[in-house]
């Protein structure tokens, strides 16, 4: 049933009121309806960001850290740069890079208590 507010707009109780209120009979009657909040999403081809290195995968590095002081690093610091050493272990980093003084060395697993879960 229809109701008659304001002259010139029609209100309708349902979908199939409204369908055969403004539409000849036998012709499609598209819809939108904007209440329903379930879209479902479209699916992304790839993820969208990527796994992270686990710990034990991890390479060091030589790096810059806080203070312009070098040191080996396993964290994703590393320069830009197709050059740079990389070492799978802390000792190696450090026999390559401090042969002679004491090693510095930030071990990001060992600063995160909270790893980041595998998705």
């Amino acid at each position: 049933m229809s109701n008659d507010t304001s002259g010139s707009r029609k209100e309708y109780d349902n979908l199939q009121e409204c369908c055969e209120g403004l539409f000849a009979s036998g012709e499609e009657c598209n819809y939108e309806d904007v209440c329903d909040p379930f879209i479902p999403p479209e699916p992304t081809p790839e993820p969208t960001t990527p796994t992270p290195t686990s710990c034990r995968d991890r390479k060091w590095h030589l790096a810059e850290i806080k203070g312009g002081f070098a040191a080996c690093s396993n964290g994703n610091d590393a320069p830009p740069i197709t050059d740079v050493n990389h070492y799978d272990r802390l000792d190696q980093c450090c026999a390559a890079e401090f042969p002679e003084d004491k090693c510095r060395y930030r071990d990001e697993c060992m600063l995160s208590s909270n790893p980041t879960p595998y998705p």
